[in-house]
């Protein structure tokens, strides 16, 4: 009869409050959701005259190029507006797509990803389907950054990264 909500916080998956904090946010389907709001957030303080030094980037996997990507619009003008610093999307049923999914798309940006989070000190949020695309992002993330810090470094750099709520 009735409908039944399980509402569930995450209290910490917001925006970083700090301008100067580089962010990497990686998302599937509907797990776009949460960074819309981070990019609304972003593009209303900017339009008020805050000043960002952080950077962000986007990775964002659908199905389609057509049918799926509904925000397409918006974050093309973040983009062109210089709000919005980088932006990769990847499709998974696109023909000829070698990037079919966000962590193929980490992948081939292997080099700067590894500089944002060593370098940069930046934080990585990632939202969407929890067993498959996060467990295939964490691998694709242990594989690239164990490329600069070794296997067991990129372990310890992860769980840091945890640890520190990054």
């Amino acid at each position: 009869e009735g409908i039944s909500f399980y509402p569930r916080s995450g209290n910490s998956f917001y925006p970083p409050e700090n301008s100067d904090q580089n962010y990497i946010m990686v998302a599937a389907g509907s797990g776009i959701g949460p960074f819309i709001g981070f990019l609304k957030d972003r593009k209303t303080r900017l339009e008020r005259g805050e000043e960002f030094n952080g950077k962000c980037w986007l990775f964002f996997g659908c199905r389609y190029k057509d049918a799926d990507n509904i925000y397409k619009n918006f974050i093309d003008e973040l983009v062109d507006a210089g709000m919005l610093t980088k932006f990769n999307s990847s499709f998974s049923r696109e023909q000829g797509s070698e990037l079919r999914y966000v962590q193929h798309s980490i992948e081939s940006e292997k080099e700067a990803v590894t500089d944002w989070l060593i370098n940069l000190n930046s934080m990585f949020y990632i939202c969407g389907d929890a067993k498959g695309m996060a467990a295939e992002v964490k691998k694709a993330l242990q594989k690239i950054v164990g490329e600069k810090l070794g296997e067991d470094g990129a372990l310890n750099f992860l769980k840091t990264l945890s640890s520190e709520k990054r």
